[in-house]
């Protein structure tokens, strides 16, 4: 069977709630999408983990931009983004809204930090994945600014984490990129 036949018979078992086993990266192909792996060279510097880390506080909270898969975008502050590791930023979602519900259907996403006092700025690229349970949830919420913390007193929100696969200035400059 062919890719596009298996695409067909894929849509037709979907349509009809048959349960089929397709190998995914044909299926993903023919849709148009491509499945990429990154060699992480991205490095986040001590001076971008500061600065992030203390946005909410110094008062430049970062912005995370998404899209719905059909392109629509969104913005929204994000008063808890930090720096999870050397190569990743979190935040806890707790408002759920409609930002959350594209990171679920687009993982693209874009985070912009601006501290104009400072004159420094960044766009941080990468692909979002949400943790509503476990380990990962729990140290993104330890992490996590008080105030913005204290916001979700049930403590119902979600971990987010983005991998960041491109670091680049507000012109467009790309200061760090991981390879595909």
């Amino acid at each position: 069977m062919g890719d596009i036949e298996l695409l067909d018979h894929f849509r037709r078992s979907v349509n009809s709630g048959v349960m089929v086993e397709v190998p995914i990266r044909s299926v993903l192909t023919n849709l148009g999408i491509q499945q990429r792996s990154y060699d992480l060279a991205i490095e986040i510097t001590e001076e971008m983990k500061t600065l992030i880390n203390h946005a909410l506080a110094d008062k430049y909270p970062c912005i995370l931009g998404t899209a719905s898969l059909d392109g629509h975008p969104n913005l929204s502050y994000k008063g808890s983004l930090m720096v999870f590791s050397t190569k990743k930023l979190a935040f806890w979602e707790r408002a759920r809204k409609g930002g959350f519900a594209q990171l679920t259907a687009n993982p693209n996403v874009v985070v912009m930090y601006r501290n104009g006092l400072l004159r420094k700025a960044w766009r941080f690229y990468g692909q979002a994945s949400v943790h509503e349970h476990g380990e990962i949830r729990e140290q993104v919420m330890e992490r996590t600014v008080r105030d913005e913390l204290d916001r979700d007193p049930d403590r119902l929100g979600a971990a987010v984490v983005i991998t960041v696969t491109r670091i680049s200035t507000l012109g467009g400059e790309v200061l760090q990129e991981g390879t595909i």
